[in-house]
């Protein structure tokens, strides 16, 4: 037989528990969005990627200007300024 002193009414702890967890996740989140939009970390994050990796990837080099982007510089198909460079695929042959 319990104890009537020591039984604790402890209905609604657990919907408590979660609206508390949720405020706390939701805060935590409002104040990441807010940090990144005011110092605009997204934006220098997605340089890199619409820049440097971009050109890599397209040219395989980082510092290339292609004919789209005021080229060619350093282009690896297209003569200019002395560099002409031409790639043959070895399985192709």
């Amino acid at each position: 037989m319990k104890n009537p002193q020591i039984v604790r009414n402890e209905s609604g702890q657990a919907v408590t528990e979660y609206i508390l967890m949720v405020a706390t996740v939701l805060s935590f989140y409002l104040i990441l969005a807010r940090f990144l939009s005011t110092y605009g970390l997204a934006q220098k994050l997605a340089t890199p990627i619409t820049t440097t990796f971009a050109t890599t990837y397209q040219y395989g080099k980082s510092d290339v200007l292609g004919f789209d982007n005021g080229g060619p510089k350093d282009h690896p198909r297209a003569l200019s300024d002395g560099n002409f460079r031409i790639f043959i695929n070895p399985k192709g042959l």
